[in-house]
């Protein structure tokens, strides 16, 4: 769903922990076709709001150049 995205050319999404916190929240690690000064951040959020479950919309975003691929080429 987050692929879809035009602004978007590669994504992928994890839970990370938050201190004195219990259980995790959801992390999206994007590389994108445009600059960060470029991206539309509010067109972003309102599909990802539209597209996923409200517990599945990820609450933290980052910008990645690429993504670093294990032995067995997995990310």
């Amino acid at each position: 769903m987050i692929d879809a995205q035009e602004q978007v050319k590669e994504s992928t999404v994890y839970g990370v922990q938050i201190p004195g916190t219990d259980g995790r929240a959801g992390m999206v690690s994007i590389i994108s076709n445009t600059s960060q000064a470029e991206f539309d951040f509010k067109a972003f959020a309102t599909a990802v709001k539209k597209g996923l479950p409200s517990y599945a919309v990820p609450i933290f975003l980052r910008f990645q150049e690429e993504f670093e691929l294990t032995a067995t080429m997995k990310r």
